[in-house]
């Protein structure tokens, strides 16, 4: 703190106080800004069965169905999630994600 104030006392902005739009390459998260990308991919479906699923014969064609699928009708993640959301509240009612629960293809144990 000492050292931030005597910066500051100098005329000097710290770089914790440095919000301006400089990027610095080293602290860009590069599988964030793929983002995009990465859920239109085999891999991100692919990961959201559990590996015993993935050993039947076909599995992959079903997957690349899938991932197809997706891509034509421009669903994204957050689209799905809204669609999942709508289909269960029928009433008008807030529901929790442990409706979503059973219905959602996670990658996690439940």
């Amino acid at each position: 703190m000492e050292k931030l104030n005597e910066d500051l006392n100098n005329g000097i902005v710290p770089p914790e106080l440095d919000f301006s739009n400089k990027l610095q390459e080293s602290n860009i998260d590069w599988n964030k800004v793929l983002y995009n990308s990465f859920y239109r991919s085999y891999e991100f479906y692919e990961k959201r069965y559990a590996k015993e699923i993935a050993g039947i014969p076909g599995f992959d064609q079903v997957v690349r169905d899938l991932v197809e699928t997706k891509e034509e009708k421009k669903i994204d993640p957050l689209t799905e999630y809204n669609n999942r959301i709508s289909e269960h509240n029928i009433d008008g009612k807030i529901i929790s994600d442990t409706v979503l629960q059973p219905t959602c293809g996670s990658e996690g144990e439940r």
